[in-house]
């Protein structure tokens, strides 16, 4: 779990430190970072759609491992070596987000800005953009692709995974309920909900910085198959345009906030799984307890 948590935190960095040319690019309307500075923009930022995200739904999976089959995980940990193949399985992530990402990369490139005057006239000025010249059928298959593999189908994954953790810290905590006299099952009702409230701040926090951005972006994808004409004429106001350069930020606070959720509901769920082991510790000596007083009673007889 460690080597990931650096991998992400790597990523998250790498992402963070591309927030001031992002700024500057948005404040001046230009780029001023050169064709290199350009295509390591879009290397980060389009890898890290991929990479964290992957990295996110190892360690959701990693977190059900580790409760629910919690000797199965201790003897993988024993039998391997963990910060070895925690490090191999970052490096597939990273190669096959590298991959993806490529055609973007690839065709990442500065462009003159090109104003446009109301006789219909074009000149292009001394401004450049930083952009990707993908060909619009190579633009709708990246997008679509992206999307499902880096938000459909990790988010689907993410919560059926806490789900399912969920559903095991509940049940092993009706199990031993009894365990805990003068109402101290409260406590530990209390422990699980804590462990829900932080999976649902965990699972909201992803949709709504993700959701926004990927909604935006599958606008050229609307307008390019025609599923509904009117939407790029109604998206072609003032307001729009500003919750869309918001929206193209939250991404960024997503990797700022990472850190922040994910300890938190570690906290949560590590006291949790503390409260209810100690509750089977409880449970098993009372029920030895009962039955060498069952025995001793027997041979009294």
């Amino acid at each position: 779990m460690a080597m990931y948590i650096l991998s992400l935190s790597i990523a998250d960095i790498a992402v963070l430190c591309m927030v001031p040319m992002l700024l500057s690019y948005f404040l001046d309307g230009h780029w001023r970072f050169g064709l290199i500075g350009c295509k390591i923009f879009f290397t980060v930022e389009n890898i890290n759609k991929l990479l964290s995200v992957a990295i996110l739904t190892i360690m959701s999976f990693e977190r059900f491992l580790a409760v629910s089959r919690p000797f199965y995980w201790l003897c993988c940990r024993i039998r391997r070596k963990r910060v070895s193949n925690a490090l191999g399985v970052v490096l597939v992530l990273l190669f096959f987000s590298v991959l993806l990402c490529s055609p973007m990369i690839y065709y990442a490139d500065l462009k003159p800005l090109e104003l446009l005057y109301d006789d219909g006239s074009v000149e292009s000025s001394t401004q450049t953009l930083c952009g990707s010249d993908l060909p619009d059928h190579v633009m709708s298959l990246f997008i679509c692709y992206m999307f499902v593999l880096g938000f459909v189908l990790p988010l689907m994954f993410i919560s059926l995974c806490y789900f399912f953790l969920i559903q095991h810290l509940r049940k092993t905590r009706s199990s031993f309920q009894e365990c805990w006299p003068r109402g101290q099952g409260m406590f530990v009702t209390a422990c699980t909900t804590k462990v829900v409230r932080s999976v649902l701040r965990v699972v909201g926090f992803h949709m709504i910085c993700w959701g926004p951005f990927w909604l935006f972006v599958l606008i050229p994808i609307i307008e390019y198959f025609q599923l509904i004409s009117r939407v790029p004429t109604a998206l072609d106001n003032d307001f729009f345009r500003s919750l869309r350069m918001i929206s193209s930020f939250l991404p960024y606070l997503n990797s700022a906030g990472n850190w922040v959720f994910y300890a938190a509901m570690n906290r949560e769920l590590r006291d949790a799984v503390t409260v209810l082991g100690n509750c089977s510790r409880i449970s098993t000596n009372f029920g030895s307890n009962q039955r060498q007083q069952k025995n001793g009673s027997i041979s009294t007889m």
